[in-house]
């Protein structure tokens, strides 16, 4: 009993660590050259209840979302974000840090 009580409390913490790996969501992608894009991309990303803040680097085509405690978007999420934005989705990555 002790040993399955153990068993589940270090898959437990498995799972948490897992899903506390990547705080942020690096995405890079093509066709952003205007301050009032990049506004743009900001307010369509805060939109999302997993979004704790975003960043935008117009010079690197990235997008640095930052993800809530236990919340991360989907890759169907950000690629149609992107894609209703006019911008194609190059590369998404979870990430420990942008």
């Amino acid at each position: 009993m002790k040993s399955a009580i153990l068993t589940l409390c270090i898959v437990i913490s498995g799972a948490a660590q897992a899903a506390a790996a990547a705080p942020y969501t690096k995405i890079e992608f093509f066709g952003l050259n205007c301050t009032i894009c990049e506004e743009g991309l900001i307010e369509k990303f805060t939109l999302f209840p997993a979004v704790a803040k975003v960043d935008v680097d117009m010079s690197n085509f990235t997008v640095c979302v930052r993800n809530k405690t236990g919340r991360e978007l989907t890759p169907t999420e950000i690629k149609a974000t992107l894609a209703s934005a006019g911008f194609n989705t190059v590369k998404v990555e979870p990430t420990s840090k942008c």
